[in-house]
């Protein structure tokens, strides 16, 4: 049982980290303080990495066909 409730909490958490960021939550971020953010990388659906969330929502914003491809 514990170990079935284990899987279920790895399959959360994977599932949480795969979706794409919020990006309307970077709308005020400068390429200066994005950069400076430390989260994790993320990579666009053709396989671009980007830095951080930011990051990718700055390019994202410049170019609407970029698609959210996961953490790298």
């Amino acid at each position: 049982m514990k170990t079935v409730a284990i899987l279920c909490f790895i399959g959360f958490v994977v599932l949480a980290k795969s979706q794409a960021p919020d990006c309307s939550q970077f709308s005020g971020e400068t390429y200066e303080s994005c950069q400076e953010q430390t989260e994790q990388p993320v990579c666009s659906a053709d396989g671009e990495m980007y830095l951080n969330p930011c990051m990718f929502c700055g390019a994202k914003s410049q170019n609407s066909s970029i698609t959210y491809g996961g953490t790298c």
